[in-house]
């Protein structure tokens, strides 16, 4: 398994893994050019997993300024997809020790992790990883457009 970051050609595989494990959710729209501007942002990275040049996961990395830790940054970690026939072969820990990896080279003070409730071996995973889900609340709200 590797893991880089996406490229605007990998736009409607990334659709389709959004889409199969969220098949209820909000229009998803993965577009080539939205990929082009993630890899042309400084702190923003969408990442994929792959094996065998096949896409099996992504997720999304933002680092962010902190105020109140000097020069180190913290880090976002949002919409991780892991392709379902895949999990149980450790993709997920693959690709989030490589982000972990990735947010202390850059000393990245924490790694902020969200995932949706129903999510349930997702949130086995993180558990063993180190992930808490007990020190913080997050909350989220949709903007009306």
């Amino acid at each position: 398994m590797i893991i880089r970051e996406a490229e605007p050609q990998d736009a409607p595989i990334l659709e389709m893994l959004y889409r199969k494990l969220h098949p209820d959710d909000v229009p998803i729209m993965v577009w080539a050019d939205r990929i082009e501007q993630i890899a042309m942002h400084p702190d923003s990275y969408l990442l994929v997993l792959e094996e065998d040049e096949r896409i099996l996961g992504t997720a999304l990395l933002h680092l962010c300024l902190d105020v109140v830790r000097g020069d180190q940054p913290f880090a976002i970690v949002d919409q991780v997809i892991i392709d379902p026939e895949h999990q149980m072969k450790n993709g997920m820990s693959f690709l989030m020790k490589h982000i972990e990896t990735f947010c202390y080279q850059r000393k990245c003070v924490k790694v902020i992790l969200t995932s949706q409730i129903s999510q349930e071996a997702e949130h086995r995973c993180y558990t063993e990883l180190g992930y808490r889900d007990d020190s913080h609340r997050v909350y989220k709200k949709y903007l009306p457009y």
